[in-house]
C-alpha cells in the first residue's frame, strides 16, 4: 500500500487520511434488508395447537382492525392515539406485505419490525411516547389477530 501511494508522490499522512475516508464512507452505504422465512420453517413460533390463517383471512383481518383503528381514532375517543396509530402502521404494512406475496409469518415479522424496534438492538426507530410493553403488546395482538 505504501509503495503505491509513493509512486504517485503522496505523503503517507495524506494517503492515510485518503484510506480513512474511505473506509468511513463505504461502511455508512446500507441496503435495506428483509427478515426472510427459510423455506419449510416458521419464524414466528405459535402457541401449542394455533396455526397461521390462510392469506386472505389473514387480510381480511387486519384489514377489518385497521378500520376499527380508524374508526375509533376518527371518533376522538381514543385513550392512546399513538398506539393506535403504530398499531394501524404495524397492521398495513403487514397486509402490503401478503399483497406482495409474502407468507403470513414472514409478512407478520417484517410488518412489525419495518416500524418497531428490536429490543435493546434498534434506536432508529425510538418513538417517544411508546414503551417496550406497548410493542410487546402490538407485537402479540398482531400474532393474536394472525392466528387461529
Amino acid at each position: 500500500m505504501k509503495k503505491m501511494f509513493a509512486k504517485i508522490g503522496m505523503p503517507s499522512i495524506l494517503s492515510l487520511v485518503f484510506l480513512l475516508g474511505g473506509l468511513f464512507f463505504s461502511s455508512n452505504t446500507a441496503q435495506a434488508q428483509k427478515l426472510v422465512d427459510p423455506a419449510g420453517t416458521s419464524v414466528i413460533k405459535l402457541p401449542n395447537g394455533l396455526t397461521w390463517k390462510s392469506k386472505g383471512a389473514a387480510v381480511t383481518a387486519l384489514q377489518t382492525e385497521i378500520n376499527n383503528i380508524a374508526q375509533e381514532l376518527n371518533s376522538g375517543s381514543a385513550s392512546n392515539p399513538l398506539y393506535l396509530k403504530m398499531q394501524a402502521t404495524v397492521y398495513l404494512g403487514t397486509s402490503e406485505r401478503l399483497d406482495n406475496g409474502m407468507d403470513v409469518p414472514t409478512a407478520a415479522l417484517n410488518g412489525f419490525y419495518a416500524v418497531a424496534p428490536a429490543q435493546g438492538l434498534d434506536s432508529s426507530h425510538n418513538t417517544p411516547g411508546m414503551s417496550q410493553s406497548d410493542w410487546n403488546a402490538i407485537y402479540n395482538d398482531l400474532i393474536a389477530l394472525l392466528s387461529e
